[in-house]
């Protein structure tokens, strides 16, 4: 039977909420609290502690790892979160492209980037929703040297992402295209530019 951190006594030390996030008797919002508190009072020396969690075999103490782990390291939640690019639970993915997204360098643009196409970003033929959220976090500090990003996406399936894309580069052109069929112009105009 689930029980809930309610039901325990006042808890206040970093091993306390680390027993408690890897207590399976507890239930999943009990573990997720657990492991959250544990990086309010974390020292560098706990880190690793928490870590641990980031390789659960339950998704929401994955997820929380790599929340309280951008708490205490952002550095060290960044590594992790790269690696959770990957991971078979969508809303881990989407922590991990948050935290990605953070620290915009030329290498973790290329991360995300190549994150767009990936098989587990689709729900059979269907785009889903992070893959909107990877391009949010490209836009904000695109460059008219990322255009061909966005070039691409104007032509992708999703509507959201094409409107997306038109939108980001009227901003990082300058280029302003009629509001009417504002995709249809951005598409013509990069096929006719051979800019696609």
């Amino acid at each position: 039977m689930l029980v809930s951190l309610n039901s325990f006594a006042v808890v206040e030390t970093f091993q306390d909420y680390i027993k408690m996030a890897g207590n399976e008797s507890l239930d999943m919002n009990s573990r997720w609290n657990a492991l959250m508190k544990s990086a309010n009072v974390a020292e560098a020396s706990d880190i690793d502690a928490i870590r641990t969690f980031a390789t659960s075999k339950e998704w929401y103490l994955r997820n929380a790892a790599l929340v309280a782990l951008s708490k205490v390291d952002p550095q060290l939640a960044e590594v992790e979160a790269i690696k959770m690019l990957t991971d078979k639970a969508l809303v881990v993915r989407s922590a991990a492209v948050e935290i990605v997204g953070q620290n915009l360098s030329d290498k973790n643009k290329e991360i995300l980037i190549g994150e767009m196409d990936k098989g587990y970003n689709f729900n059979r033929s269907s785009s889903l929703w992070i893959r909107k959220q990877i391009l949010e976090k490209i836009a904000q500090a695109a460059t008219e040297k990322d255009q061909q990003v966005f070039l691409k996406n104007l032509f992708d399936t999703d509507k959201n992402i094409s409107e997306f894309s038109a939108n980001t580069l009227e901003r990082i052109t300058g280029k302003k295209m009629d509001r009417k069929k504002f995709v249809q112009n951005w598409r013509e105009y990069a096929k006719h530019e051979n800019l696609n």
